[in-house]
């Protein structure tokens, strides 16, 4: 959806889930070093709209979240080590308002310009 809403808005120059970089972000634009991940609001926590926690087997859903979140944080981590950008669009921002995750992503191209 993302990579459809930056293509109608002009923007090209992006690699689509590919394993070559750290991390395989769900775009990344290599000239200006910005990874994008678009972040499930379930698996990975959404801090925004607090999706509903598993009713059974707590301790497993617990220990899962938790190794997702210090996976996320190692990948933002050994990026920014390398001299990218990474960016998080969760996925209820997305839905909510594609052109704003856009915009958002503009911006960052274009500072990376400057």
């Amino acid at each position: 959806m993302l990579a459809q809403e930056l293509c109608k808005a002009g923007i090209t120059g992006f690699r689509q889930n590919s394993k070559e970089f750290l991390g395989s972000p769900d775009l990344a634009f290599p000239a200006t070093k910005l990874a994008v991940f678009v972040h499930g609001c379930f698996w990975h926590r959404c801090p925004y709209c607090h999706p509903h926690f598993p009713g059974s087997n707590a301790e497993y859903w617990t220990a899962k979240f938790a190794r997702n979140k210090a996976r996320d944080r190692h990948t933002r981590t050994s990026l920014r080590a390398e001299g990218w950008r990474p960016m998080v669009v969760w996925e209820c921002q997305l839905r909510k308002n594609p052109r704003r995750a856009v915009s958002r992503i503009v911006r960052a191209l274009e500072k990376a310009v400057e």
